[in-house]
C-alpha cells in the first residue's frame, strides 16, 4: 500500500466508516487497516457493532473448523469477546479440536 493509500484509508476511518468497512475498501486485511491506523496514532472507536445472525452462524462454522475467537473476530470486524459473547449465548461456543491461527 503507498502512502497515499493509507492516508485515504485513515482518512476513510476517520470520516466514520468502520474498520471492516474500510479494510473492506481497500482491499486490505482488518489487521492491516488497524495496523496503520495504529502507525499514524489514530484512536481508535469503541465497536458498537452486533453481529447479526448470519455472522453468529458463520462464526459457529468457522469455530468448528478451528478458528480462534480472535481469528473469527478479525474476519468479521468485532472484537473477540463480542464473538465470544454471542456464540454463548447462542449456544454455539463449541471447543473447536484445534484452535488454529488463521
Amino acid at each position: 500500500m503507498t502512502v497515499e493509500e493509507a492516508d485515504r484509508l485513515v482518512l476513510s476511518y476517520e470520516s466514520g466508516e468502520s474498520l471492516a468497512a474500510v479494510a473492506e475498501a481497500f482491499g486490505v486485511h482488518l489487521s492491516t487497516a488497524r495496523s496503520h491506523l495504529q502507525r499514524r496514532g489514530v484512536t481508535r472507536r469503541g465497536i458498537a457493532r452486533v453481529m447479526d445472525p448470519g455472522q453468529v452462524e458463520r462464526a459457529a462454522l468457522l469455530r468448528l473448523e478451528g478458528w480462534s475467537l480472535r481469528a473469527i473476530a478479525d474476519e468479521l470486524g468485532v472484537s473477540a469477546e463480542t464473538v465470544r459473547t454471542r456464540l454463548i449465548g447462542q449456544r454455539k461456543l463449541m471447543n473447536a479440536p484445534t484452535c488454529l491461527t488463521r
